[in-house]
């Protein structure tokens, strides 16, 4: 990106405390003890917060949700069964000990529907954004939890679960983040210039985190929005860099840190950038897991038939025109939701 000022700022610090463990389910009375990886819930300081789970210790029987009574059992759920509803039962006043869920295979996650992933992402963000106060651990489905689950179904024995290896979390270490942006001036038809213009705004987050530090990848969510800022930096720097082809608007493309947590850096940006600048902002593009799917989602709060500003009307079109002249079609929705940043 070659932008006109660029500048850092420092959202938040965090202190991440994770560890990873190895997890065995014992059943009594078998000769062979299931055994798999399981992946501990992140435990994190952020902005005087305690949040996560502190709680690592694993030695409890296992039931499934369907339990009449939790308490002191670690609840194992299924990727299927995992909501927020559901996991805001198991962690209310009649808590369960514990819990395991079990996700898909890698190279199934990479290959969730959009309602999946949009489902899991909402479980994600519910455990994070609280103090947990019992351990939660995740493993990928396979040939070890496939027994477990179905000797837990059946009813055919108590089955015991012991976590080896916990002791005690390591300390991350302190993580300052920053936010990132630059921007490019335009030129009115009268010569108004960057003081006076609209502005376009295009963001995206560029960090990861996830509810388990194994689990975290961020070559979608954001890798992909992040590279398309800085493409979309590089195009329009060459396309301004002449004053006759300005555009009559002012851009300003930004990276916010923290993403994962509640948009934190974004709304510090937010926060410290000038009032008569956000003042100016005409239209905000955010882009969020765009790499991968075969569609592609445009959440707006506005209709765009309806819309003040011609110009956003008009992109939304040119957006429809191009993916149904790409080879193959790329079906393109355009979703109205509230507070939205598009």
């Amino acid at each position: 990106m070659v932008p006109r000022r660029a500048m850092a700022q420092a959202p938040a610090a965090l202190l991440v405390l994770a560890t990873a463990v190895f997890l065995v389910a014992a059943v009594g009375g078998e000769s062979e003890v299931p055994e798999f990886d399981a992946y501990r819930m992140v435990e994190y300081d952020f902005r005087d917060q305690q949040l996560g789970s502190k709680k690592s210790t694993v030695s409890m029987g296992a039931v499934t949700p369907s339990a009449a009574n939790p308490s002191r059992k670690m609840v194992v759920v299924s990727f299927e069964q995992a909501n927020v509803a559901l996991v805001d039962q198991l962690l209310g006043k009649k808590a369960a000990g514990g819990l395991l869920i079990v996700l898909p295979s890698p190279e199934s996650m990479a290959t969730l529907s959009a309602a999946s992933a949009e489902r899991f992402r909402a479980v994600e963000q519910s455990l994070m954004r609280r103090q947990v106060p019992v351990p939660v651990y995740f493993a990928f489905d396979g040939a070890e939890t496939k027994k477990l689950v179905a000797r837990l179904e059946s009813s055919s024995g108590d089955s015991q679960l012991v976590a080896h290896g916990t002791g005690a979390a390591s300390k991350k270490g302190l993580t300052q983040v920053s936010n990132v942006h630059g921007w490019l001036a335009g030129k009115g038809p009268k010569g108004e210039g960057i003081e006076t213009l609209p502005v376009i705004a295009v963001v995206a987050s560029y960090d990861s985190m996830a509810v388990a530090p194994e689990l975290a990848v961020g070559a979608d969510a954001n890798g992909s929005g992040m590279i398309a800022v800085l493409q979309l930096a590089r195009m329009f720097s060459k396309l301004y860099s002449g004053s006759r082809q300005q555009g009559r608007y002012n851009l300003i493309f930004v990276l916010t840190a923290a993403g994962k947590l509640d948009y934190a850096g974004t709304r510090y940006w937010l926060e410290q950038t000038d009032s008569r600048l956000l003042d100016r902002i005409e239209f905000a593009f955010c882009l969020d897991s765009i790499g991968k799917g075969d569609s592609i989602y445009v959440h707006t709060s506005k209709q765009p038939s309806k819309d003040k500003v011609p110009a956003v009307a008009k992109l939304f079109s040119a957006l429809k025109t191009t993916a149904e002249e790409m080879m193959p079609v790329l079906p393109l929705e355009i979703v109205r939701k509230k507070n939205q940043c598009v």
